[in-house]
């Protein structure tokens, strides 16, 4: 990983650390770690930082915690242990064979007080054909936008509510969501004339 990417890697951590993880406590999980630097980065800032890779490669001074494993496969449940206050996939996202399973599992995982960063390609954003090499469908089951997201949302039922949502140039998104531990409801309101 270039110096750059360190760089960048930290600045969304402290980013992460201030807006979205900035309890006393906070246990953070990020999915598809093969160099986990953010975990690294976040664990920095005071978090209890976990990374989870299939094969994720530690480094001298590494200060976070690595974990081994297939998120889609592998059972990483709340009773083992780890119930994260903030779950991050950069770039992993689109990987996922089963995006609803995986988010069901990042529901079951995540506190209530918790959130989920995503970073994945948008082909709304401008940009985005850097992402789209030859085969990359072979490799990248999906290749999600908003609506997308919003339909695997919608499929899970009451478990995310999107509360930010931030098109990063070339050809990325950050979505940040957060658990729905009550079932909204809802009202409506009508014009019309004559009380018909």
């Amino acid at each position: 990983m270039s110096e750059q990417e360190k760089g960048a890697n930290a600045a969304v951590a402290k980013w992460l650390r201030e807006t979205w993880a900035n309890g006393k406590y906070a246990c953070t999980l990020d999915i598809g770690a093969a160099y986990p630097w953010l975990s690294h980065s976040l664990a920095l800032l005071g978090c209890d930082a976990y990374a989870l890779d299939g094969e994720p490669h530690g480094f001298e001074g590494y200060k976070g915690r690595l974990l081994t494993g297939d998120f889609e496969e592998d059972l990483v449940l709340r009773n083992g242990g780890l119930a994260p206050n903030l779950i991050t996939a950069i770039h992993t996202f689109e990987h996922f064979y089963e995006p609803v399973a995986a988010l069901k599992k990042m529901r079951h995982l995540i506190s209530d007080d918790g959130h989920v960063f995503l970073r994945l390609p948008d082909h709304g954003v401008p940009g985005f054909e850097r992402d789209l090499a030859e085969g990359h469908y072979s490799i990248h089951p999906f290749y999600h936008c908003p609506c997308s997201l919003l339909q695997c949302l919608v499929e899970l039922g009451d478990a995310f509510e999107v509360v930010y949502t931030m098109p990063i140039v070339p050809g990325q998104r950050d979505i940040v969501l957060r658990p729905i531990t009550k079932r909204p409801t809802l009202g409506l309101a009508m014009i019309v004339k004559n009380e018909a």
